[in-house]
């Protein structure tokens, strides 16, 4: 059975306790990528940004965050806000203890993006996803954000390339 397969017969239940790094939700991201029409890695470099944090000046990773909710409300392995589930009539919404479920909406919330809102513009993207519109437009400037958190995830996604994951 292939990785996206054993996803699928997997309960939600089961699939809430995967680590974030699981390479069977690699495998998804890779064809959620393809699907979606995004660039390859793009939706990984998501992942990681969004379960790995700084201590001490070095990235530390998660075991687990498909069950974690943010001090600011965002929730599960994406780590997507409740507002921005019902974006779009409701077309990100999602069952954020599943994985796979949050990995589906973030790559058609990052497809929409960049389509819709930043011509393609990857940075603006992934700045929009961690810190909104405004800090996103800053970026489509060739500014940095003057949101420290944002400006911090984006020197995330660039160690995440930087590495070759």
């Amino acid at each position: 059975m292939d990785a996206i397969a054993e996803l699928k017969s997997m309960s939600v239940e089961d699939r809430s306790k995967l680590k974030w790094d699981d390479p069977r939700l690699d495998a998804l991201a890779d064809k959620l990528e393809q699907k979606h029409e995004l660039p390859p890695s793009t939706l990984k470099a998501l992942k990681w940004a969004e379960n790995t944090g700084l201590k001490e000046g070095k990235i530390s990773k998660s075991s687990n965050d498909s069950t974690a909710v943010s001090p600011a409300g965002a929730k599960g392995l994406m780590q997507i806000m409740d507002a921005t589930q019902q974006l779009q009539g409701g077309m990100f919404k999602h069952n954020h203890l599943d994985p796979v479920e949050s990995l589906d909406a973030a790559a058609k919330y990052l497809k929409y993006t960049l389509t819709n809102q930043y011509k393609g513009n990857v940075a603006a993207a992934f700045a929009d996803y961690n810190g909104g519109p405004t800090v996103a437009k800053q970026v489509l400037k060739g500014k940095m954000p003057s949101n420290a958190e944002t400006a911090g995830y984006l020197n995330k996604i660039k160690e995440f390339y930087k590495q070759g994951k």
